[in-house]
């Protein structure tokens, strides 16, 4: 009778104590929701200062989080797509790097293009790493990268700043973040 109370006992105690933690844990969402003001904030402040590219971008990613937030809530984390938010999170470095250094200030520093190339540069360098770590894929997708910083620089140089297409850009960022994003900065499940 003993070893049955105190089994009783074990299963009430474990039983108790995984109540107590899972009350001391966060809704599953609720990170991705946090984020998601994080956003909110960060799309008015670029809407007071004109820029409503940026401003809608952050806006989009805003409701990303929030859908995110609603599926982890149901335990549907595979269902969550980050495609989108990768290509957005490109689209807005370019263009708040783009905006915060102005290509006047650039052209008299140096000669026009001299940034993409530097850029194009740091993308071949990882190309030939992942070529080495057998990733082709990747390797491919950071030596098309610095092609399209390569022809960046030539129309920066002829001061065709908006002749430069960065559509492909996004799109690849968004494909390299889709095959070792996850791996390096996962998103946490709860």
């Amino acid at each position: 009778m003993k070893l049955f109370a105190r089994g009783i006992l074990l299963i009430l105690t474990l039983s108790l104590s995984s109540y107590v933690v899972a009350e001391g844990k966060s809704k599953g969402g609720d990170d991705f929701r946090k984020a998601a003001k994080k956003y909110e904030a960060k799309s008015e402040k670029y809407d007071r200062k004109g820029m409503d590219e940026v401003s809608g971008l952050y806006a989009r990613q805003a409701e990303i989080k929030r859908d995110a937030a609603d599926l982890a809530d149901e335990g549907r984390w595979d269902d969550i797509d980050w495609d989108e938010y990768h290509q957005n999170e490109g689209k807005i470095y370019e263009l708040t790097k783009h905006k915060l250094k102005s290509h006047k200030k650039a052209k008299a520093k140096s000669k026009g293009g001299d940034d993409f190339r530097k850029a194009a540069k740091k993308y071949e360098a990882k190309s030939e790493k992942y070529d080495a770590k057998g990733m082709d894929e990747v390797s491919n997708l950071y030596g098309r990268q610095a092609e399209i910083k390569h022809s960046a620089a030539e129309l920066a140089d002829e001061g065709r700043w908006d002749d430069i297409n960065w559509d492909e850009y996004y799109a690849n960022e968004g494909k390299i973040n889709e095959l070792i994003g996850h791996k390096l900065k996962p998103h946490k499940k709860k």
